[in-house]
């Protein structure tokens, strides 16, 4: 399951000012209602400035006075902010989601950097990762501690002398908190971001691509006709193939596909071309339900086959309007709830 995160932008702000005196804010547990949940990050640089948000913009004036104090200690702390106390500090801050949020503020030194540019490594090669923290403890150093565990939640480089939680891999959950004698681990998993194809480079296809890079998706893009996908036009994508489908014969590594050239036949065999894929959640198709009975029928694509399930023709929810930018809005609104969304927490 994939995780809507803005960390690689978070840490490419880290990267980009490699100097001391970063602070990093993670929400680390929760309770009943949360504006982000456990892994959420932020990151405060060494002028106060913050990136990313803990909350619905409620808390974050406070956690960077927190960020102040824990890096003039150099010690890490975990403050808690609970809503359903009238007399807490989060009541006064105006945390209107009724619940209860445990952030843990530490500072990022050479460790924990090293630890955050692998993550980001990891990312950008298309690996899931997971992060563990200890957020309680009767030693407050131990705070400090990041460690990077990969897919499989196996630790990828630690002290020899240090000893990790047990970690119930088969859990699956994004997120989980681990008492282990006088300690409380948070474990968060950190997916890489999500891969979008777009085959179809006309203008329209222009706000849709800006709408899901700006939630740092992997988009590529393809169209072979040299009228179209043109570089200067989607400056936000990672690759442009410019292929027919007839020349294309790889499989489509993607979670998400959306075809949208304006052509009945080009449409048609790309759409055939999506059947090997293993990877696919989500397709969305341009065009209203006759059409896309059309695209079906030439495509060849067999009424009980798999990709019916995930087809998505006419593509989007109806919101009304029909302007490039509401059917972009629309179905990438559609297309995230395939990918991202999970079962109530």
């Amino acid at each position: 399951m994939l995780v809507s995160t803005h960390l690689s932008y978070l840490l490419k702000q880290l990267q980009q000012n490699p100097s001391s005196g970063w602070v990093l804010a993670t929400v680390v547990s929760k309770f009943r209602s949360s504006y982000r949940q456990p892994g959420a990050m932020m990151l405060v640089d060494p002028d106060g400035q913050s990136f990313g948000l803990v909350s619905g913009g409620c808390l974050e004036a406070d956690i960077r006075l927190n960020a102040r104090k824990v890096l003039a200690s150099g010690k890490p702390k975990c403050v808690l902010y609970d809503s359903t106390d009238e007399g807490s500090v989060a009541a006064e801050l105006g945390l209107g989601c009724n619940g209860r949020v445990e952030i843990l503020v530490q500072p990022v030194m050479e460790a924990q950097r090293k630890v955050l540019f692998e993550l980001s490594q990891r990312m950008e090669a298309g690996q899931d990762s997971y992060l563990l923290q200890c957020i309680e403890s009767e030693a407050s150093e131990d705070l400090n501690v990041l460690y990077l565990l990969d897919d499989l939640a196996q630790p990828i480089s630690k002290p020899a002398d240090s000893e990790l939680p047990k970690i119930n891999d088969k859990d699956g959950s994004k997120h989980q908190v681990i008492h282990e004698g006088s300690k409380r681990w948070s474990l968060n998993r950190h997916n890489r971001a999500a891969r979008l194809w777009v085959i179809g480079g006309g203008e329209d296809a222009q706000p849709l691509v800006r709408l899901a890079a700006s939630m740092n998706w992997d988009i590529t893009l393809i169209d072979h006709r040299p009228a179209f996908a043109r570089e200067a036009d989607f400056p936000q994508v990672k690759r442009v193939i410019r292929q027919t489908p007839g020349g294309f014969d790889q499989v489509i590594d993607a979670d998400a596909a959306i075809i949208m050239s304006h052509n009945l036949e080009l449409d048609a065999a790309w759409l055939a071309s999506l059947k090997d894929s293993k990877t696919l959640r989500y397709i969305g198709l341009l065009g209203p339900n006759e059409r896309k009975r059309e695209v079906l029928d030439l495509a060849e694509i067999d009424p009980d086959s798999d990709i019916q399930g995930l087809l998505r023709g006419p593509m989007g929810f109806d919101i009304g309007g029909d302007s490039p930018e509401s059917v972009a809005l629309s179905t990438i609104a559609q297309c995230h709830q395939a990918l991202f969304k999970e079962s109530e927490l």
